[in-house]
């Protein structure tokens, strides 16, 4: 995939998180199609923008937003180190990473970028909307639309 494909697929901002507009996974992370495969967005963007990434390591998401693609919040580290910098982990008095503390306490844990995260995701969806409309791109679709419906009256 090349970096201009990529580019429709998400909202580039500066200085602040490039959300993922395609589909994202039950995880919360951008899923994108890359010949027959899917592949994680911020794996792809990390190696479009910066470079392979090595053998064993994995992407961190230093903003906490699974669906960020910008690659200046992306890090390549250790498995290990990006277990202990998740945002949830130690937050009940034993020590759980899970979701929900599997010794009974009833600690459960949310991650940060859930409700906010998507109220903004969805209003730049609607802006990016909005703009494709004003440049006419949704208005020809609608027209054809209209078109092919009353002719099949």
């Amino acid at each position: 995939m090349d970096k201009e494909k990529f580019e429709t697929k998400m909202i580039k901002v500066d200085g602040d998180c490039w959300p993922w507009l395609e589909h994202v996974d039950k995880d919360g992370y951008g899923k994108v199609r890359v010949g027959k495969e899917k592949l994680r967005a911020h794996r792809v963007s990390y190696e479009l923008y910066v470079g392979p990434i090595p053998a064993g390591l994995v992407i961190d998401h230093l903003c906490l937003n699974k669906p960020c693609v910008n690659p200046d919040h992306l890090e390549v580290v250790t498995i290990a180190e990006n277990n202990k910098r998740r945002p949830y982990t130690n937050l009940c008095e034993h020590g759980s990473g899970e979701t929900r503390c599997e010794q009974g306490c009833g600690a459960r844990y949310r991650q940060l970028y859930s409700k906010q995260y998507y109220k903004k995701r969805k209003k730049l969806e609607q802006e990016k909307a909005k703009d494709s409309y004003s440049n006419g791109s949704l208005q020809h679709k609608q027209e054809a639309t209209r078109g092919n419906s009353t002719e099949n009256l």
